[in-house]
């Protein structure tokens, strides 16, 4: 319903200090097609993970060229995620279809990659925006862009007669407005929750704390 959509773009729908409305749009989709009969809910993340598989081995075999190692690292992803529970909860369903927007960016990225234009760039940030409403996780893909340029895109060698640091500049430029799309997702889950401390064991945990733990992880 119009209103079911309204709530879960609006602040109320963050939990656990993500805000991810695509994927309640998802969850509310089977609710209509299937009930709460739990066999529906769960083919559809059988499905989105068939998906995700396929859209891996797509582009790993279109950015490198290795159709058979492209084949048995999607086959291997595929049979044995690094993450089961996303494909084995209902609940993660916010996980798979984050996955899938990201596969989606990474390969319109290749697209525009290979023939820079204003439609093929729209097109990245379109996808971008979708994976950050499904899995604030999403985020990080800007940096992944970053170094799909360095291997295997090889963007640094492209011809022309601007030096590796100059083209190095302009491809963290191209970057700045998915960038500042994730900041503004990470904004959006922080407003919708409010400026709630992060607890831990032994009691509060410190924002410079969490700061040094957001760095460690990206590395």
């Amino acid at each position: 319903t119009t209103d079911a959509l309204a709530w879960a773009f609006s602040p109320d729908s963050a939990r656990g200090a993500q805000y991810h409305p695509l994927a309640w749009v998802s969850h509310m989709t089977d609710a209509h097609l299937f009930g709460m009969a739990p066999r529906g809910h769960h083919l559809l993340n059988a499905a989105f993970h068939l998906g995700n598989t396929v859209l891996l081995f797509l582009l790993l075999w279109k950015a490198t060229g290795a159709r058979w190692r492209s084949l048995l690292t999607a086959a291997m992803f595929g049979l044995h995620p690094a993450g089961v529970e996303a494909v084995a909860w209902v609940a993660e369903r916010k996980t798979l279809l984050g996955a899938f927007f990201f596969l989606l960016t990474l390969l319109s990225y290749r697209f525009y990659a290979r023939k820079p234009g204003v439609p093929r760039y729209t097109l990245v940030l379109a996808f971008f925006v979708c994976g950050l409403l499904s899995h604030p996780i999403v985020a990080v893909l800007p940096f992944v862009l970053l170094l799909l340029d360095l291997w295997p895109l090889d963007r640094l060698r492209t011809p022309g007669e601007a030096s590796s640091r100059v083209k190095g500049g302009r491809l963290a430029l191209e970057k700045a407005p998915l960038l500042a799309l994730a900041v503004l997702s990470a904004g959006a889950s922080i407003l919708s929750l409010g400026w709630q401390p992060q607890t831990g064991a032994s009691g509060p945990v410190p924002l410079d704390l969490r700061l040094a733990q957001a760095a460690v992880a990206y590395v």
